[in-house]
């Protein structure tokens, strides 16, 4: 069984276990008229978004595809330079499995110059709330990590910025340091990034 299958099967098996037992809890409280009813009231209102957490978990493992790293150019995807660990792109193999479930992720043509598009792209990052880890506005790159809300996973981010003529062309990349899937959280980023940058350039 895959690292993430196994982690997302312990934590839907602890969770419903918690469950069961807070709910056991609960009745056995209203039953015999015992105390403690609000802190078993509270503790099955806790184990209910963890069911379904760990719910969605197991979903995706068998979802999404088993790759941890897209990118808008799967010929020529952006290198990271200041990422504190090894992010060598998967090949050919992600590189057709990303093409068959994200078609849609591709370059991003737009009529706004390079340097409006980068001072554009680096105010997302910022609004998003992502750290910037380096920025080489020459060449038109920035990078960047976000992190998980519940675990606190990070991803690492890097944007490259060229000209275009006189627009620019936007290729992305978002990678998870751990697993080796990511329930389609490095998708959504870029899809939604990629949306804004359109919405802000009037594009």
């Amino acid at each position: 069984m895959l690292p993430g299958v196994i982690l997302a099967v312990i934590f839907s098996t602890l969770a419903a276990i918690a469950f069961v037992l807070s709910l056991i809890a609960l009745a056995a409280i209203l039953l015999k008229k015992r105390r403690g009813l609000l802190s078993a009231i509270l503790a099955f209102i806790i184990t209910v978004p963890m069911v379904g957490v760990g719910a969605e978990m197991l979903y995706g493992q068998f979802e999404y595809p088993l790759i941890n790293d897209i990118t808008t150019d799967t010929q020529n995807p952006p290198m990271y330079w200041a990422a504190p660990v090894a992010t060598n792109y998967g090949g050919a193999a992600v590189a057709q499995q990303q093409r068959q479930s994200y078609p849609d992720i591709v370059p991003l043509h737009l009529s706004t110059p390079p340097d409006t598009t980068y001072n554009i792209a680096l105010s997302l990052i910022r609004s998003r709330g992502w750290q910037i880890l380096g920025q080489r506005p020459e060449v038109g790159e920035v990078e960047a990590v976000a992190y998980s809300r519940l675990f606190g996973f990070a991803d690492d981010i890097v944007i490259r910025i060229t000209p275009d003529g006189t627009g620019s062309i936007l290729d992305m990349r978002s990678r998870s340091r751990v697993g080796e899937g990511d329930l389609g959280v490095n998708a959504a980023r870029i899809e939604a990034f990629l949306d804004d940058m359109r919405s802000d350039t009037g594009n």
